[in-house]
């Protein structure tokens, strides 16, 4: 998947150098190793380039009229005109000069799922898809504040990142320079439709059936060829099946072990579809492979995803090369159902106040031990996510709880599908069907109790075949609506239910969960691990004293913390995982909190 970047001036008058952005494209290609496919200017006060995997063979459009270059996937006519960003679907970023208004604009998709950075500096913008590639060149300044996020978090939605002046460009907005220098706007936010609101659940399923099927008939087209994800739960399931309704050619892919509950599912599903399937599974010699990918999963990371995870994920991306790049991904069908607002609990839908301490507790901090920092972050981590989400959710200030917190999912979403989308253009192009501007208004608008419990999903997969609906799901119980032959089908469903909802609350108010399943240990995992542990303690990168970001640890807890890592009951992978992606990543950028 293409790369971009660009160097902008504020004033018309001043110069770009061509040197400045081949600089910039060294480090982009010393990082992410992609060749220059274009490049592209407007007069001499902007340059900007688009990068990839093929050599550089396409002309350079002509510097004296409009240009459009982008990154990832776009629908939309292919003599599409700058100022058009708003009628193009997909996730991508985008680079455009408009002739007539002698402007250049730099953006990202509706929902801000493709990354695209910027950072001002000396009466210039440089803009990038990588925050990493910023970073290492404009020699950026580490964010303690950035970091403390990402390890308390574990992940970056909106603007923030780990770098002080490095900023993502928000969901459905766009950076126009123009004569009187750069501003920033928000081209599209969603609305509710009045219409489908006041839908009762049958015409509500027809239309989001109806909507989603024609738009992926249109944006997808019927001969794509393209790797669809399956598992065992509802979004795959119900993605699925619209795409096959719609007419588009897929084959599904599953991710896991041959014991693992998903695979089994999605291969039954698979079959009942009619669908080619094929299973994924880490190799056997997983601690020798991770090596050699790591530093792939550091540079396409940006330090905003744990890359030992993104490794896996990258490693099966890879595999699926030998028959598609492209990939569409279940994210976002979480809007169909009551996931953003089950926090709400007996409030959900009945007043326009968002219970924030839930929505931080239950979905953006889960408790974790910060022993092993010198101060515990969280206060100031929570305060500044409240703040953010606060501010993003205001427009919709007079909306349903249910509304907003659908709109404050989605943009905490960025720094989940959005940063996984992003990573994946190492070897593949995914794609969000569930966040194309139509399919997302039609859950959006459609009345919250219809979503609550499923129903709105069990009525359109039951909709579009009662066989698949009939199989179980990973939650408990089948993916079919409610009858009286089938109530006793739906008793796991509600024990699971009950067992995660007092899991979620003992863990938050006490940070021991309760009835939580035992975690299954992965000795490829385990022994990848300490295969990793070896190879940066030999490499510097994890002796405490050595760290770059070193000062936020207790030295003697984290050395104690690296010990306990080799062993398989290991409980703190995930502190561990941002540990070492924030340590690579300040390495990779050649910089320390130290200065």
């Amino acid at each position: 998947m293409p790369g971009l970047i660009a160097v902008i001036a504020h004033d018309r008058r001043a110069v770009v150098e061509e040197s400045e952005v081949d600089e910039l494209a060294t480090v982009y290609r010393s990082l992410r190793g992609e060749s220059i496919l274009r490049r592209a200017s407007a007069g001499e006060h902007a340059r900007a380039m688009e990068l990839g995997v093929e050599p550089d063979t396409t002309p350079s459009p002509p510097t004296s009229s409009s240009w459009v270059v982008t990154a990832g996937i776009r629908d939309g006519d292919s003599a599409v005109q700058p100022h058009d960003l708003e009628r193009l679907e997909g996730q991508f970023g985008w680079i455009a000069y408009d002739s007539d208004s002698d402007e250049v604009a730099v953006g990202t998709d509706s929902f801000g799922m493709f990354a695209v950075y910027f950072a001002h500096r000396d009466g210039k913008t440089y803009v990038a898809t990588s925050a990493l590639v910023l970073a290492n060149y404009l020699r950026a300044t580490p964010s303690e504040l950035g970091i403390k996020i990402f390890l308390r978090a574990g992940y970056h939605f909106g603007r923030v990142t780990n770098w002080e002046g490095i900023a993502r460009v928000d969901p459905g907005s766009r950076l126009v320079f123009g004569a009187s220098g750069p501003r920033y706007e928000t081209y599209w936010r969603p609305e509710v439709d009045g219409a489908v609101a006041k839908m009762n659940l049958v015409e509500a399923v027809r239309h989001c059936c109806n909507v989603a099927c024609a738009t992926y008939a249109h944006v997808l087209g019927p001969d794509r060829g393209t790797w669809a994800d399956l598992t065992g739960g509802f979004d795959t399931r119900l993605l699925a099946l619209l795409l096959r309704r719609a007419g588009v050619d897929f084959r599904s892919t599953t991710t896991g072990n041959d014991d693992n509950l998903d695979v089994r599912i999605a291969k039954r599903i698979a079959e009942l579809g009619g669908w080619e399937w094929f299973q994924v599974k880490l190799p056997g010699d997983w601690p020798q492979v991770i090596g050699s990918i790591l530093p792939t999963s550091v540079a396409w990371s940006d330090g905003h995803l744990d890359v030992l995870q993104l490794a896996r994920v990258l490693w099966a991306h890879r595999e699926k090369t030998w028959l598609s790049r492209s990939l569409l991904i279940g994210g976002g069908g979480e809007h169909f159902r009551n996931f953003t607002w089950q926090q709400e609990f007996l409030n959900a839908g009945k007043t326009s106040r968002v219970n924030l301490d839930n929505w931080v507790d239950m979905r953006l901090l889960h408790p974790m031990d910060m022993s092993v920092l010198v101060e515990d972050p969280t206060d100031e981590v929570r305060s500044d996510l409240e703040e953010r989400m606060v501010a993003w959710a205001s427009p919709y200030a007079s909306e349903r709880n249910t509304t907003q917190l659908d709109v404050m999912y989605a943009y905490k979403i960025t720094g989940h599908f959005g940063a996984y989308l992003s990573a994946a253009g190492a070897y593949i192009e995914p794609q969000l069907p569930f966040y194309f501007r139509p399919v997302f208004v039609g859950a959006f608008s459609t009345d919250y109790r219809h979503r609550n419990n499923h129903r709105l999903m069990r009525h359109m997969i039951a909709a579009l075949d009662e066989r698949i609906a009939a199989i179980g799901t990973v939650t408990g119980g089948p993916a079919e609506p409610w009858r009286l032959s089938n109530l006793h089908r739906f008793l796991p469903y509600y024990g699971n239910l009950a067992r995660r909802a007092v899991t979620k609350l003992t863990q938050t108010t006490t940070g021991r969960p309760i009835l939580a399943p035992s975690p299954t240990v992965d000795e490829r995992i385990v022994s990848a691990r300490r295969a990793i542990l070896e190879q940066l303690s030999k490499d510097g990168a994890l002796t405490p004293s050595e760290m770059r970001a070193g000062r936020l640890f207790k030295l003697a807890a984290l050395e104690e913390l690296l010990e306990r890592a080799a062993r398989p009951d290991f409980p703190d992978d995930e502190l561990l995982g941002r540990i070492i992606t924030i340590e690579l990543a300040l390495r990779a950028a050649d910089a320390s909190l130290d200065g």
